[in-house]
């Protein structure tokens, strides 16, 4: 949500996670670099790691997790480009590019 913050923004960031997380059970980690155009339709079980790179337009739907396995460099990211539809009960994991 936040990469380069300031105080407040971190404590702001965390108070819309903590929101998102009881209401709707998404948890998007601080960090998580995401475009404009982000539409979770249905917006149940959503999880997004602070190690994704994420493009604008992206389209995720319910119990989707874009996150990293244990033993993830620290310089290896998840990547998803533009313009990019995920369907329903999707894993993604580890060092990937997708679109």
């Amino acid at each position: 949500m936040y990469i380069y913050s300031s105080k407040k923004q971190k404590k702001t960031g965390l108070w819309i996670n903590r929101k998102l997380n009881s209401k709707f059970g998404i948890d998007i980690e601080l960090g998580a670099v995401i475009g404009y155009g982000l539409d979770i339709p249905h917006h149940m079980g959503i999880v997004i790691t602070k190690k994704a790179r994420i493009g604008c337009n992206l389209s995720l739907k319910q119990n989707t997790t874009v996150g990293n396995k244990q033993g993830l460099k620290e310089d290896d990211f998840i990547i998803i480009g533009n313009n990019v539809d995920i369907g329903a009960n999707t894993c993604i994991i580890g060092s990937i590019t997708i679109g």
